[in-house]
Order: structure tokens, then C-alpha cells, then sequence
């Protein structure tokens, strides 16, 4: 049985995923019912080529304001990026902002997750494989298939893995409450 992150069992989490970036912006929204996780809707925003860098960080504001209008979600969950390539983290690192920005526009919280550990929180090591983890989204929803993009699957495991360290923390404190 999964613990639920509420007092009421019937209360609902819904926590957008989000895995930013300028060309392709993977986006999830993941459901918590009491002990049930429902995957909500996923998908990939791809920004044209020929876009310059200012309009395709507008695109992905623009995408993101419409997804929390429609969907509502309870919070937000980011992929924080590893530094690497300088020019990457950039660019990674300008589209996470404008991620934070539409969520702190509409009061959500957000919360940011290095792959380590989403990779942890959904497969159980934070070394595990692009494919382990996919195996265990799959199975922790109950799915038979994944959307096509990477992009859109990572986005899933952000918020699958936010929903279950957000789980494990209300069992610590409910634990160290007796």
C-alpha cells in the first residue's frame, strides 16, 4: 500500500513534471489518489529550429501557462540540470528559469531533482539505466507503453519521483511524531 501525502485518503496531488529545455520541453502531470497513481498527460513541445533563443523560451512560458490553466496541478517538479557543456546549461538553465517563472505566476511550489535522484526515487539507484527506469515508471503506473519522446518519459519520472520523496517524507514525520 502507498502512503499518501495527505491526512484525507481521498485528497488528490496532482505534480506537473517537467523536463526543460529550449528545443524539445518534456512535460507530465501525475496523479496521487490515495494509494493509486494515474498518469494524466504527457507529451513533448518541440520549439522550430529557425526560432531564435528569446521566442522559443516565450514558446515554452506560453505552453507552461496553459498546461497549469488547464490542469491545475498541486506542485511543480523541475529536473535540476548537471553542469557540463557551458553552452547546454545555459540554455538548460534559462528554460528551467522560465519554468519556475509560470509556476511561481500561478502561487504553485516548485521543487528541483538532479536525474540522480528521480533515478533513485522511481528505480532505486541512482546509477540506474535511461531503460531501468522507464521499466519502473511503467510498472509503477501500471502502463503498458510510454510516450515516444524521452523527453515527455523523463518528465513522468520527475513526478513520479517528487510524489514518492514527498512519501517517504510524511512517513518520517509521521514516525518520529510517536
Amino acid at each position: 500500500m502507498l502512503p499518501t501525502l495527505h491526512d484525507n485518503p481521498e485528497e488528490s496531488l496532482v505534480v506537473l513534471g517537467i523536463d526543460p529545455g529550449t528545443q524539445a520541453t518534456g512535460y507530465a502531470l501525475v496523479e496521487q489518489q490515495g494509494e493509486n497513481l494515474s498518469l494524466l498527460s504527457s507529451r513533448c513541445h518541440y520549439n522550430a529550429t529557425s526560432d531564435g533563443h528569446p521566442k522559443k523560451l516565450l514558446h515554452v512560458h506560453n505552453e507552461l501557462k496553459a498546461i497549469v490553466a488547464k490542469w491545475r496541478p498541486s506542485e511543480v517538479a523541475l529536473e535540476d540540470f548537471v553542469f557540463g557543456n557551458k553552452q547546454a546549461a545555459v540554455a538548460i538553465g534559462e528554460a528551467r528559469a522560465v519554468a519556475i517563472l509560470a509556476a511561481a505566476q500561478s502561487d504553485l511550489p516548485v521543487f528541483l531533482y538532479k536525474p540522480a535522484e528521480v533515478k533513485l526515487a522511481v528505480a532505486g539507484s541512482g546509477g540506474a539505466s535511461k531503460q531501468q527506469v522507464q521499466q519502473m515508471v511503467q510498472l509503477h503506473l501500471s502502463v503498458e507503453t510510454l510516450p515516444p519522446s524521452a523527453d515527455a518519459t523523463d518528465a513522468i519520472s520527475i513526478a513520479l519521483g517528487h510524489i514518492f520523496k514527498r512519501t517517504a517524507q510524511k512517513l518520517i514525520k509521521a514516525r518520529t511524531k510517536t
